[in-house]
């Protein structure tokens, strides 16, 4: 970011632009960001100050600070406003991740959970229906060939137990 990205910037993205910089610096924060953006410490710090926003030294960030009565007045106004802004920068900072969780899910691509792996196997014996033995073979043939019988099965009985656990 430079100067003039700085001062044009609308006030919600430039403080998670400066709290993305601020979180790479180990000691002197605030001036070493200033630095890079290419403007006094003093400019940096003012700035910064519009529209209500606190530098906290222990959380290294700037924050909103709001009192009751900036609260109730702009609480509606900025609430989408600021939604929105950072529901972009979590999109941008997390855009590969969410382009293979579209992946998967367009590709019905099953994913077996690493517990299912942990520790040993054990032989079990009880019995089931065969119409419903018969459909999970078929399934396991034509959509999971990859995947071994039992995975499929521990992966089946450990999805049951999360969904019924609490």
């Amino acid at each position: 970011m430079n100067e003039s990205e700085f001062f044009n910037m609308n006030l919600t993205k430039r403080v998670l632009m400066v709290n993305k910089l601020l979180k790479e610096e180990k000691e002197d924060q605030l001036k070493i960001t200033a630095d890079k953006i290419g403007i006094t410490y003093s400019q940096f710090t003012k700035e910064m100050q519009k529209g209500n926003y606190v530098y906290i030294k222990r959380l290294n960030k700037y924050c909103k600070f709001m009192d009751e009565e900036t609260e109730n007045k702009s609480n509606l106004k900025e609430s989408s406003g600021t939604l929105t802004i950072e529901f972009e920068a979590f999109l941008q900072e997390n855009f590969e991740v969410l382009q293979k969780i579209v992946e998967i899910h367009e590709r019905k691509q099953l994913i077996l959970c690493e517990a299912i792996f942990d520790g040993g196997a054990s032989n079990k014996s009880f019995k089931i229906n065969d119409n419903v033995y018969q459909k999970f073979i078929n399934l396991c043939k034509e959509k999971f060939p990859m995947y071994r019988q039992m995975d499929l099965m521990g992966q089946a009985l450990y999805d049951f137990h999360l969904k019924h656990i609490g």
